[in-house]
């Protein structure tokens, strides 16, 4: 679980910069015609950052699920995120 959700935040990082650039580049052009496809690609970007959360996400429930009432070490221990 830990994996995925370390290769998820890379993969945050690489949308975050990525998604950055092009909205410079958009910027900086300034004519909305003309970056028409720039602005396609934040979208897909997005998409496929939004399908990729999805896996850490379940994969966390399903601890939760598993570990049943009062055992919240075993969530805590699941999640993505850091104490």
């Amino acid at each position: 679980m830990r994996h995925e959700c370390h290769e998820f935040r890379k993969a945050a990082l690489a949308w975050f910069v990525s998604t950055a650039l092009l909205a410079t580049a958009i910027l900086v052009v300034g004519d909305a015609d003309r970056t028409a496809e720039l602005q396609g690609w934040i979208v897909r970007l997005t998409v496929v950052l939004a399908i990729w959360s999805l896996w850490p996400m379940a994969g966390a429930a399903a601890a939760r699920l598993a570990a049943g009432p009062g055992r919240l070490s075993v969530w805590h221990h699941a999640r993505c995120v850091r104490p």
